[in-house]
């Protein structure tokens, strides 16, 4: 059976990428034990560089064996951190379910 990957974006205007990635860095450590999480910023789109202005773009990305799995681990786990996040930050968020091939 193959792995899946729960990917979220989290989307912001650019001043607050910083404080962004240093709140929700100990959030994801602690909603993603053992789940090899990985946070990346966006840097190039559709050819071109990623333009500041548009606003900045982070993912988050965890591993799963199964897209159950991930859905709870989303409804439980994730969920908080998005209410904190679009809040906090007024920013917009979308997630999406990969598999791994």
């Amino acid at each position: 059976m193959g792995k899946f990957v729960h990917n979220t974006t989290f989307m912001m205007m650019a001043d607050r990428a910083v404080e962004f990635v240093e709140w929700v860095r100990p959030l994801v450590e602690s909603a993603t034990r053992g789940m090899e999480p990985r946070l990346s910023v966006l840097r190039y789109v559709g050819g071109a560089p990623a333009g500041e202005e548009e606003g900045m773009s982070v993912a988050l990305q965890v591993e799963g064996d199964s897209i159950e799995e991930l859905l709870i681990w989303a409804d439980k786990k994730l969920r908080l951190i998005l209410l904190q996040f679009e809040k906090r930050y007024q920013g917009i968020t979308f997630s999406s379910i990969f598999e791994v091939l």
